[in-house]
This record gives C-alpha cells, structure tokens and sequence, in this order.
C-alpha cells in the first residue's frame, strides 16, 4: 500500500486547485497551454494522490474484494481495454457509465471515491477516441492531462486495494442519492 501524501480534489469544498481547471473545461474555455500546464502540473506530482471515482452496481462486492480489472467476462463496454479500473474525476459521471452498464438490472449502483496515487493514473484511450469522433473539441492529445480533462476520466492498471475506497453514495434507478 502506497503512502498518502497530499490528495488532490476536483471538488471545491475541498480543494481549489483542480477545480479552477474543471470548471474551465465545462465552461468550454480550457485553453491548449493550460492543458499542457495541468500534464506539467501532474508530471510534478507524480507521489501525491488524487481523488477518482468508480461506479458499479450494488451487487458488487467492492468494499470486501476491491476493484477488479475489467476481464472479457465483467466488461460492460465495447471499447474496453482490459486488465483496467476506469475512474472519473466526477462522480455523477462515473455515475453515468454505471447507469448505461446495469441499464435493466435491478437494484441500485454505488459510486465509491478513491485516492490514488497520480503515478498510477493512464489515459483513457476510449473516451479520447470518442471525443476525437464525435465532438467539437479541437486538438485532443493522447496524454493523461487530456483524458481527465476531455474525456473526463483516466484508468488504472490492475487492481484497486478496497483500503483505497470509500462510499460516496448509493443512487437509485433514477440517479438520485439515497444516502451518503
């Protein structure tokens, strides 16, 4: 298990300094030299952490087994790569990716907040692509800072350590939190 140094946050309760670049990006006004700043940014910090989140159903035993690399038998997407965890800076999107996965299961998903360490963190190479295809972005890069930025997200390779997770909130059918 890795030590915690400092843990980076895109929410502004918590912490300003990713959120500035977040809001930029919903905004549509993310400039190509901050992108390029913010890969700086993340080269630099390399052993500090950062907060993403992941999304499942409720069914999952996330919390006794941890989060598992996607397999062939587990994968829920077409693009996936396996031997991945993918991870959004956001939690209503990582929400989002479990709705359109368990779409006609029953039962409710959990979205689960984890601190991982940056060096850890990989581009997303189907949210880049996607974005790529079908919108209007501009430029998009292959590089880390562009997949959290444009494509809202990363991956990690191998397993996530449950003691590197935490509940965020359990949502039902229609994304509303049920608790927290």
């Amino acid at each position: 298990m890795e030590s915690f140094g400092k843990v980076y946050n895109f929410d502004p309760r918590v912490d300003s300094t990713l959120f500035d670049i977040a809001s930029r990006v919903y905004n549509g006004t993310i400039t190509d030299k901050e992108v390029r700043e913010f890969g700086s940014f993340l080269n630099s910090h390399k052993s500090d952490f950062i907060r993403v989140y992941h999304a499942t159903s409720v069914r999952n035993d996330i919390m006794g087994k941890g989060l598992l690399p996607t397999v062939k038998s587990r994968a829920k997407s077409l693009q996936v790569e396996y031997g991945f965890v993918y991870v959004s800076y956001d939690p209503m999107y990582a929400l989002r990716f479990a709705e359109m996965a368990y779409a006609g299961t029953p039962g409710n998903n959990v979205v689960y907040a984890l601190d991982v360490c940056i060096r850890r963190l990989l581009p997303d190479h189907d949210q880049l692509f996607n974005k790529r295809m079908w919108a209007n972005v501009g430029d998009v890069g292959t590089t880390l800072a562009h997949s959290l930025i444009y494509g809202g997200g990363a991956r990690i390779r191998g397993k996530v350590d449950p003691l590197q997770i935490h509940i965020y909130g359990v949502f039902d059918k229609h994304g509303n939190k049920i608790n927290e």
